[in-house]
């Protein structure tokens, strides 16, 4: 029989940490693709559909500016910022991109290739049906080449020039007409003459002018080379692959950015293609690619990257944040989190708990769902149809599990168990495996957003959805429960368990506590003054509790308890003093005492340790307890809790197996109260350890086991 547990629930507000809590975590998102070098430390970006300017070389960026889908950059003589773009045509800024209007009267095309400001301030815009040019500054625009100069191929793939002054513009070539050409103007675009000789059957996407004069363009078929104004062609490099990107460096070199069987890879020449020698580049996704006149590399693939040493070194730019949703840690202490757009998510993985983090190649397209199953990691779509990914060398290759038609919809949780069983929570139900996933048995209808299992077996999960509950099950995932006693018709975000057994969530409705494994539940948030409607939840080794959330989907707040909810305290310095746009998306603890927030607008971190060494609660407990230690199995450190009834010398001694005395961690006069205190085994070899507790006559031992 269940103790029953009755308690008062209210809310006190009040101001805590008033020093500094919470910082931003790398990485940073947002690549961008292309970059313009405006004189000293200033650069002018753009990503897919957004304009962001640095003043310090890249090191911080501006918030971006939401623009159409972008596909070239100019700055003209003035200062004016022209964007050409896939749907709006043409937007110009007079402000440093901080505002932009959109021009392009007498373009009749919805899209624009390409931009280009000549020496004298024109701008050329390339079409699919040719150049069109303006004088007064995009207000008005004159075609001024089409079939007649460019032949039966009029689709503009790229507009290059190097002093401003003779302007090259190339046909992209398309299988139905002739192959791609060069066309050139000396006169600021007012005339146009074509090359004597096309190019191969390659489509053109970029060109750049050398300052000797000579052209490169990129392909998805190599580099193509002319001396001599675009009449000769020659390859010099990456035949038969794709080049993402091309520039050069003061010096006169040539880098390019190319597809090596999905690896893009950064190459750099002095001689003209004769030898190109592969520079290290930080990751390996597609690639877009800057050179500055002081010889910096720019380089945007996952995030932005800069070397200052030509590619022996690379820093992560913060060119803007990401959304960050989920967040977990794995059984060798690793976390992980997802983040990127509403459908194409990154799976990133820290092993130093946030200092650094690397982005991993799953195989995921959409968003990345991750579980541990003993030495194995599983990653799961969140967005397209169900298929899961296994890694049996933590995360260096991943392959498909096979024999899943089985397992429908797309997956929201994973879970490896105890019982050596796969539990996938899906869009049409709870699915389980006993086999490693090759097979999978449907045992629920009910769609799963969450999975957790606890030390003694039990599994716990909830739905996202208008009146779900929490559901539970006790018999290794066959059978599931639904437990929603006392939650009324709300949507549940998040599920927390407390070291003492207490069980929260956090729901549009606000906080709930079980103290029965989900069986009755209480909300513990009962009035919001000043707080935030909040729907996320988390809670520490010491049971100290965090709940948080946004005000209209901004101004995120988080807020802590110290008594598992009957009192609240606000973080004075909140995420909202950070950046007041951030939506909250999830709270998380890690083991190793930090508090982690998931936003719209990045990954959080707190500046220091949520959990105390020696933290008394101020109620006066009714028993002598000694908890089992969190986490379990642990590397290298873990969190043992206890209770002193009476006052006296208290003492937390740690031995070995044979029963060697290895550390002891406490030994000191106390007063009845609740504590604990961090075991640091770093110095120490795996293995089994006891752990006893010590006051007066009384004595209690447990065991913990330490992984390396």
């Amino acid at each position: 029989m269940r103790a029953k547990v009755f308690f008062l629930s209210f809310l006190t507000i009040s101001l805590v940490y008033s020093q500094v809590f919470w910082k931003r975590t790398e990485p940073y998102s947002g690549a961008l693709n292309k970059m313009y070098f405006g004189g000293g430390d200033t650069i002018y970006g753009t990503q897919n559909s957004g304009f962001t300017r640095s003043i310090d070389n890249g090191t911080t960026w501006s918030t971006p500016v939401i623009v159409d889908y972008v596909t070239d950059m100019a700055v003209a003589p003035n200062g004016y910022i022209f964007l050409s773009e896939n749907q709006k045509k043409i937007s110009r800024s007079t402000n440093k991109g901080t505002s932009w209007t959109v021009v392009g009267n007498g373009i009749t095309q919805t899209s624009c290739s390409s931009v280009i400001a000549t020496a004298s301030g024109a701008l050329l815009v390339g079409t699919a049906a040719g150049i069109y040019r303006s004088t007064n500054n995009g207000d008005g625009w004159q075609k001024i080449a089409g079939g007649a100069q460019l032949g039966s191929d009029t689709t503009i793939g790229a507009l290059a020039t190097y002093d401003g002054k003779t302007v090259y513009a190339f046909t992209r070539v398309n299988s139905s007409f002739d192959y791609s050409y060069a066309v050139r103007s000396t006169d600021d675009g007012v005339t146009w003459t074509k090359s004597a000789n096309k190019l191969d059957s390659v489509a053109v996407y970029k060109a750049i002018v050398h300052p000797n004069g000579s052209i490169y363009v990129r392909s998805g078929n190599g580099i193509r080379y002319s001396s001599d104004g675009g009449n000769s062609w020659s390859a010099i490099g990456f035949y038969q692959q794709y080049v993402n990107d091309l520039a050069y460096g003061p010096n006169g070199e040539i880098f390019a950015v190319v597809d090596n069987n999905n690896l893009n890879e950064i190459y750099k020449t002095t001689n003209n293609g004769v030898v190109w020698t592969k520079i290290t580049t930080p990751f390996i996704s597609g690639s877009s690619l800057a050179v500055n006149k002081s010889g910096n590399i720019f380089l945007g693939q996952d995030q932005m990257y800069r070397s200052t040493d030509g590619g022996t070194t690379w820093k992560g730019l913060p060119v803007s944040f990401p959304n960050v949703t989920l967040m977990t840690e794995s059984p060798r202490h690793e976390l992980f989190f997802t983040a990127g757009g509403s459908a194409y998510q990154k799976l990133y993985r820290s092993s130093d708990f946030g200092q650094t983090w690397n982005p991993m190649n799953t195989g995921v397209v959409g968003i990345p769902i991750v579980g541990f199953y003993a030495d194995t990691l599983l990653v799961a779509d969140n967005y397209y149809a169900a298929k899961i990914y296994r890694s049996i060398d933590n995360g260096k290759s991943f392959k498909p599990i096979s024999g899943i038609t089985v397992l429908s919809g797309y997956v929201n949780a994973l879970l490896g168990t105890s019982y050596q069983s796969i539990i996938a929570g899906t869009s049409t139900g709870i699915f389980r495996s006993t086999n490693h996933g090759k097979d999978w048995l449907k045992v629920s209808n009910s769609p799963l957003s969450y999975l957790y299992q606890l030390s003694n077996g039990t599994m716990f999960g909830f739905r996202t959805f208008f009146g779900a509950g929490v559901f539970r099950s006790i018999d290794s995932g066959s059978t599931w429960v639904e437990l929603k006693n006392g939650i009324g018709s709300t949507s549940i975000y998040s599920l927390a368990f407390a070291p003492n057994g207490n069980l929260f969530i956090g729901a549009n409705g606000g906080a709930f506590r079980s103290t029965d494994d989900g069986d009755n539940w209480v909300r513990i948030d009962t009035q919001k003054v000043s707080k935030p409607y909040g729907i996320y939840i988390a809670v520490n080794t010491d049971g100290k509790l965090f709940f948080g959330g946004a005000n209209s989907g901004i101004n995120s707040n988080v807020y802590q308890s110290t008594n598992f909810g009957v009192t609240w305290n606000l973080i004075s310095n909140n995420i909202t003093t950070i950046d007041n746009q951030a939506s909250l998306r999830s709270l998380f603890t890690s083991s190793n005492g930090d508090l982690f927030a998931g936003t719209s607008s990045g990954l959080f971190q707190s500046a220091s340790k949520i959990t105390n060494i020696l933290d008394a609660s101020t109620s006066v407990p009714e028993s002598f307890t000694l908890y089992q230690n969190y986490p379990n199995p642990f590397n290298p450190s873990t969190t043992i809790r206890f209770t002193v009834r009476d006052a006296g010398i208290v003492s937390v001694t740690v031995y070995d197996l044979i029963g060697r005395k290895m550390k002891e961690l406490v030994n000191s006069s106390m007063q009845p109260g609740s504590y604990s205190v961090t075991f640091d085994a770093s110095k120490f070899s795996s293995g089994i350890y006891f752990y006893s507790l010590r006051s007066g006559t009384n004595i209690l031992t447990k065991k913990m086991s330490l992984i390396r």
